[in-house]
């Protein structure tokens, strides 16, 4: 369903089935969408706030998107908010998800998200998640991309973000001529797959990330679980309480802020084990802003090509980590990494204070 000129959206009690049978070898034509927001496309642009509420909304089987909101004029071809792409209107979206489930979208064209929110220009990226489902999605369960002035602020209250970014997963990126050519890009001259996360935020100017989550699951995520990136000057403040990342390919929880912001993060009573490929947790800061990090109750364990916990400040900032009544252990390289550097190359070293208590580090 199709809804133009930036009109409000309330839906309850639906089920959006598509027909499913997609994946990279049997591509969706036509590139259906569950439920399409334009905001950019209004005759009248709006300037306020536009507001989607689904309350005990399904979505199954649909190629592309289950929900997208588009506030950009790039349309499908938007890219992510640290891009810049596109001009977008001066209107906030509020994304209100109450119940909700999708589920087996997204197999039928590459990047295609359980929901996407784009916007552009100066408004904000309001969302709030409750007891809602993302799971078997082909990129992201759920990805929100900011470019313009405005912030992205996420509540999330008893959610679910599994086995997410798997669309690219049977190409094998060695071979010639695979299925779908954007899934294999280019990494430092090692040809690897495109696969996506759980749940994917994007704010790449001025403004900030806020992240306040309680009671999250991230299992088997095809890359990170939680991924949050700000390019901007921009701050990222996460507050994140009884979260449980397992198998996720990447980060369980990674946060990395790449300009003068800040990174504060309150993560307490976390669970991540048995990360495949990376760290289970990383928070990085690779310019000038201060890290202030609180890690309480928090358990990383059995990461198998990285550390328990990666907590690094390029750039010359403040950096003050605590670590309460944790076990950061069995670890295949360091189980607590923290690292203060004075350039953004790692050469030269910076300063920082490091606090540890009641705590298994080994």
């Amino acid at each position: 369903r199709e809804i133009t000129e930036g009109a409000d959206l309330t839906v309850t009690n639906l089920d959006i089935v598509g027909i499913g049978g997609f994946d990279v070898e049997n591509q969706g034509a036509g590139q259906g969408k569950g439920i399409f927001v334009d905001v950019f496309g209004a005759a009248t642009p709006r300037t306020d706030t536009v507001k989607v509420l689904l309350r005990n909304v399904d979505v199954f089987d649909v190629a592309y998107h289950g929900v997208h909101i588009s506030d950009c004029s790039g349309g499908d071809a938007c890219g992510g908010g640290q891009s810049g792409d596109g001009d977008g209107s001066d209107a906030s979206v509020h994304l209100t998800l109450k119940n909700v489930t999708v589920d087996r979208v997204g197999y039928g064209v590459f990047d295609a998200d359980g929901v996407r929110v784009d916007e552009r220009g100066k408004g904000d990226i309001v969302a709030k998640i409750t007891r809602s489902k993302f799971l078997n999605v082909g990129a992201d369960g759920v990805e929100l991309d900011e470019s313009g002035e405005g912030d992205v602020k996420v509540s999330m209250r008893n959610a679910v973000f599994n086995f997410n970014g798997g669309y690219c997963a049977p190409i094998d990126p060695n071979l010639p001529d695979p299925a779908d050519p954007f899934c294999v890009e280019d990494d430092d001259g090692e040809l690897v797959l495109d696969l996506d996360d759980g749940i994917d935020i994007d704010e790449g100017d001025g403004g900030s990330i806020w992240v306040n989550a309680r009671n999250i699951a991230l299992l088997e995520n095809l890359d990170e679980g939680f991924d949050f990136d700000e390019a901007g000057d921009g701050d990222i403040e996460l507050d994140l309480v009884r979260i449980r990342g397992d198998m996720n390919s990447d980060e369980a929880i990674k946060a990395s802020e790449e300009d003068a912001g800040d990174i504060e993060a309150d993560l307490r009573a976390i669970r991540v084990t048995d990360t495949q490929n990376n760290d289970g947790i990383e928070l990085e800061e690779t310019g000038e802003g201060d890290m202030f990090v609180d890690l309480r109750a928090v358990v990383a364990t059995g990461s198998g090509d990285g550390s328990g916990v990666e907590i690094v400040q390029l750039g010359g900032g403040e950096l003050e980590a605590s670590v309460k009544g944790s076990v950061i252990a069995g670890n295949s390289k360091d189980n607590l990494k923290v690292e203060s550097f004075d350039d953004d190359d790692g050469d030269v070293d910076g300063k920082g204070t490091l606090k540890v208590r009641g705590s298994k580090i080994e």
